[in-house]
């Protein structure tokens, strides 16, 4: 696909001095850039459109997209618009295109938007021990009445060919299923030319989270409708108490193999509030995730 030129982490910090700092280590500014850790690149971005057609995702335009593109190993093009955030259908769309970015952190947050009366926003983290991006999602209820909302998280992949499904957390199980907690995307089931991918929706356990779907996952073709096999959309509900913030927390991985993200996607149902992938986030904001058992 055509890539927009890029700003890095070096050109953000440069346009530091002359932003509106929030602390000694965050300020204000374009939420468009490049979280760099453990040898990945995640290409944030916002209001990013997917094309003329938005197919075969769900969210056709705009959006802050976590990222567009994804580099790995030498690999490239990890999406074609990816982690996309509908809250109820509607695409999460940061209203001042700034985000709140921490260089030292590899961390940017945009938001808070209003969606379905609830105060949206998100959190991306490129994690520095592996080619992890984390996604804290708030969800904050300022009204007097309960909410429940329908979330949706949806990625187009770069991938361009044999786009499948190369294994899940249901064991013996390479067709996703609600049940699943994680799968492994790639474009080749022996030489992959795009990062392979693992998406982490859930925590095992007892989660407060109801309605679980894979509308769609990369797989073998669907008879009845084969032309969304380059894309992953995970869809469930989640309650947000009056008056009370809640949150929903997703983890992306690129690897260089197939072998070697199959290998290493089941650590995520291990995670607890003192792993590393937990880093930042606090034991309170732990308590309140409703998609991990934490």
């Amino acid at each position: 696909m055509l890539r927009r030129p890029r700003i890095t982490a070096a050109v953000v910090s440069a346009a530091l001095v002359a932003s509106v700092a929030f602390t000694a280590s965050a300020a204000e500014v374009p939420a468009d850039v490049d979280l760099e850790g453990a040898d990945a690149l995640w290409d944030v971005v916002n209001d990013y459109d997917y094309g003329t057609s938005g197919a075969p995702c769900t969210a056709s335009t705009g959006g802050f997209s976590g990222a567009e593109g994804g580099e790995y190993d030498g690999m490239t093009d990890a999406f074609d618009g990816g982690l996309y955030l509908l809250i109820d259908g509607v695409v999460f769309n940061d209203e001042d295109g700034n985000g709140n970015y921490r260089a030292g952190k590899q961390q940017i947050s945009v938001g808070p938007t209003k969606m379905s009366r609830l105060q949206v926003s998100r959190t991306e983290r490129a994690m520095q021990g592996t080619p992890t991006l984390r996604t804290l999602v708030k969800l904050t209820n300022p009204t007097n009445k309960d909410r429940t909302v329908a979330v949706t998280w949806d990625s187009a992949l770069g991938a361009d060919d044999d786009e499948k499904t190369r294994a899940s957390s249901a064991p013996k199980n390479r067709r996703t299923t609600p049940d699943d907690d994680w799968i492994v995307t790639s474009d080749s089931g022996s030489s992959p030319s795009d990062p392979v991918l693992t998406f982490v929706v859930y925590g095992p356990g007892d989660l407060g989270v109801t309605n679980r779907q894979v509308p769609w996952a990369p797989e073998d073709a669907d008879p009845a409708n084969d032309s969304n096999e380059g894309c992953v959309v995970f869809r469930f509900r989640a309650k947000v108490p009056a008056g009370q913030t809640r949150y929903v927390l997703f983890f992306t991985e690129m690897r260089a193999t197939n072998e070697k993200a199959i290998q290493t996607a089941p650590r995520f149902e291990n995670v607890r509030p003192a792993s590393p992938l937990m880093d930042g986030i606090s034991g309170k904001v732990a308590n309140r995730i409703l998609n991990w058992d934490l």
